[in-house]
């Protein structure tokens, strides 16, 4: 609305600076010493914000302090502006942060800080809002002292105007459609380390979350399935086509030429939101793979496009461990979740989705619809409601 006042402050990120540090290959030197002025590419932002944020708090502008993160760092901003002031402050983290499969650290003792920094936003927010069953296990797990009460899951989801109006028509071709980029750290499972002794230098000091295998988020699942249906079943394979919106490494585009399944493979490049969601509509099966534990242990996260691909209406044909994805899509009745190296099952579901056979439980448009963000809007407004009743944290 026009009556929502939105203030604006600079990022401060020293790009000079950055930049001559990179330079002079001191960058990952900088950020082990000088953490956490370096922890994120937005940690500068964080004092102007806070100043602003108190200017805001002392004219009476504002009942309650929201941050979301990433970048953690706004947690920073919460933190103090809630304590000086003495307002409800909601945290909402999208992602996992300290058990991220994405992010590292330059040693473990730069973990073991924000591992510290997270009980703390834990113990000191009136609310803390996670995307996943999974997630919030996950934290109570590990800080057994947090008040579960506080912690809400508000999953992500999808707008409701974005699928406005009939889907476009079916063509001649089967179209299995992933939306989103498979880069080249997940062909080999880690991102590449530079020179030998760089390499064991960073393997020795820095810290990332290993028991995630990167390589099962993948294409690779279903171009085996396509070599097994080329083999076996060429007169559907010369129809099937596996359309990947999105950006997508050379060394997938080899892999599929390796397994000789490169003519079934269609690169559009990355599309704006309302043609992706157009092509989803549109395709005869949605692929969504999800990474695996090492240890075999549930998988705490989802991603923004499940949601979406839920709304679309083809069924989900999901590749990942058991954890959170996989039981949305079984709730949801939307599809069905194989190991990613179970090429016989996953082209057998593509086959018999082919023929129109029932390859999912009764679709729950109910429950779907639970994701929609006006309904995910309204939970976050309870949220803070319910914070803004407790007043002042003591």
């Amino acid at each position: 609305p026009a009556s929502v006042e939105v203030r604006r402050v600079p990022s401060g990120e020293p790009l000079r600076l950055k930049r001559f540090l990179t330079r002079a290959k001191l960058m990952r030197l900088a950020q082990f010493l000088f953490y956490p002025a370096f922890m994120e590419r937005q940690s500068a932002w964080v004092r102007q914000a806070i100043e602003e944020g108190e200017r805001v708090l002392r004219q009476g502008g504002a009942d309650l302090v929201y941050t979301c993160s990433g970048p953690y760092c706004s947690n920073r901003i919460g933190l103090v502006l809630s304590r000086r002031f003495g307002v409800p402050w909601v945290a909402d983290h999208r992602d996992p942060w300290t058990q991220s499969w994405g992010l590292h650290w330059p040693s473990r003792l730069h973990h073991a800080y924000c591992a510290t920094f997270e009980n703390e936003v834990l113990r000191r927010c009136s609310r803390f809002v996670t995307n996943t069953p999974g997630q919030r296990e996950d934290l109570l797990r590990r800080f057994p002292s947090a008040d579960p009460d506080r912690i809400v899951t508000i999953p992500n989801g999808y707008d409701e105007e974005d699928f406005a109006g009939p889907p476009p028509p079916k063509g001649e071709r089967f179209v299995i459609l992933h939306a989103g980029s498979f880069s080249d750290r997940s062909v080999g499972g880690t991102a590449p380390l530079g020179g030998p002794v760089r390499r064991l230098l960073r393997n020795r000091l820095e810290y990332r979350n290993r028991d995630f295998d990167l390589s099962a988020h993948s294409p690779a699942p279903v171009f085996r399935a396509l070599a097994l249906l080329r083999a076996g079943h060429p007169e559907f394979f010369t129809r099937a086509e596996f359309r990947l919106v999105g950006r997508v490494s050379g060394g997938w585009r080899g892999i599929a030429a390796s397994l000789g399944v490169a003519d079934a493979v269609r690169l559009t490049g990355p599309l704006p939101h309302e043609d992706a969601v157009r092509e989803m509509r549109g395709a005869d099966l949605l692929f969504a793979p999800e990474m695996v534990r090492r240890s075999g242990g549930r998988v705490g996260c989802t991603s923004q496009k499940l949601y979406e691909y839920l709304r679309a209406g083809p069924p989900v044909l999901a590749t990942g461990g058991s954890g959170d994805t996989q039981d949305v899509i079984r709730e949801t009745g939307s599809g069905w979740s194989f190991e990613p190296g179970d090429a016989s099952g996953i082209s057998d579901f593509i086959l018999r989705s082919a023929r129109g056979e029932t390859v999912s439980g009764p679709r729950r448009s109910e429950v779907i619809a639970r994701f929609d963000r006006r309904r995910l809007s309204s939970l976050l407004a309870e949220t803070f409601r319910g914070a803004l009743g407790e007043g002042r944290r003591p």
